[in-house]
């Protein structure tokens, strides 16, 4: 067990779980455009890179320092890479939430799980 925090039990998860093809043909920037455009909805901003490899993220780090758990603070890498006549999107945490203790990596994750399954809604 990696992580003291998380169950035995809550580590059987698929590797490819955070990776989608989109289903039409389309180029890698039509794809980033629409996952840009879903992160901007829900409130995050690019903090890093570009398009098709970014880094979006939510909230305020030196806050969540300081208050740990009870701030709102998320990062995700997201990749959006063709392949074939698709593209592949590959969604991965972009900070451990550890921060937070216990409850601030539980909120990650489950904030990991709505976001993975908000790009997927939106790509397809």
């Amino acid at each position: 067990m990696s992580n003291p925090y998380e169950s035995p039990e809550s580590m059987t998860t698929n590797a490819n779980a955070a990776d989608w093809m989109a289903q039409s043909p389309s180029d890698p920037q039509t794809v980033a455009a629409a996952v840009q455009q879903y992160f901007l909805g829900e409130g995050y901003r690019m903090e890093d890179g570009n398009p098709v490899d970014a880094i979006y993220g939510i909230g305020n780090n030196l806050l969540r320092i300081l208050f740990g758990a009870f701030v709102k603070r998320y990062r995700f890498k997201v990749q959006v890479v063709p392949v074939g006549t698709g593209s592949q999107v590959s969604v991965e945490k972009g900070m451990s939430g550890v921060m937070g203790g216990a409850i601030g990596y539980a909120k990650m994750k489950k904030e990991l799980n709505r976001i993975r399954e908000g790009v997927r809604n939106s790509i397809q």
